[in-house]
């Protein structure tokens, strides 16, 4: 139980920093225009797609495990630990958002907001993620078929559109050909 909750921990604090590191790399929307209200409906809606995001992960992650296919299932355990963390520290924020709005923080206001909004786009990438997990290219393993067709028009001969031979299709000489001199005594 002690590793679980240390890894969880550990997850967390990667999660953090690497929010915060999208939110200095990528550029800054100005929230200035942005009132309180508006602040406030917005995240809430993303907390409620964010939980709608949990939860279509929570049934990737069923799905996997009555395939018992061990890579799938891991793969949507990182996607499905990501959303659990994104979606906590989300509703942090939301409750510091709260917070920051009835003591006219704004700037504080637009930091929570902005940490919401983030974590909404990332819940939204890992829930596709989530999706390829176990979709069709996981699931395939089998043997290729490929079918050839060549249009003779086009490329002249089938037998130069498969690569045959060039030198017999072309007619090249067989003997070698001597290499051209050497374009200055300094080698």
């Amino acid at each position: 139980m002690m590793r679980h909750t240390v890894f969880f921990g550990w997850v967390l604090g990667a999660l953090l920093f690497l929010m915060g590191a999208t939110a200095v790399g990528a550029a800054r929307v100005s929230l200035e225009g942005v009132s309180a209200s508006e602040m406030d409906e917005t995240s809430r809606e993303a907390l409620d797609h964010m939980r709608q995001v949990l939860s279509r992960v929570l049934e990737i992650h069923q799905r996997a495990r009555e395939s018992r296919d061990v890579v799938k299932l891991n793969c949507v355990n990182e996607k499905l630990i990501a959303v659990k963390g994104l979606l906590k520290i989300s509703e942090s924020a939301y409750g510091g958002l709260q917070e920051s709005l009835v003591q006219k923080q704004m700037n504080n206001a637009r930091h929570e907001y902005r940490k919401i909004i983030t974590a909404r786009k990332n819940c939204a990438q890992l829930a596709g993620e989530s999706e390829t997990c176990v979709g069709e290219f996981a699931v395939y393993s089998g043997d290729t078929d490929v079918q050839l067709d060549v249009n003779t028009t086009l490329v002249g001969s089938e037998r130069l559109a498969l690569g045959s031979n060039l030198e017999e299709i072309l007619e090249v000489p067989t003997e070698l050909i001597e290499p051209p001199p050497a374009a200055s005594g300094y080698q």
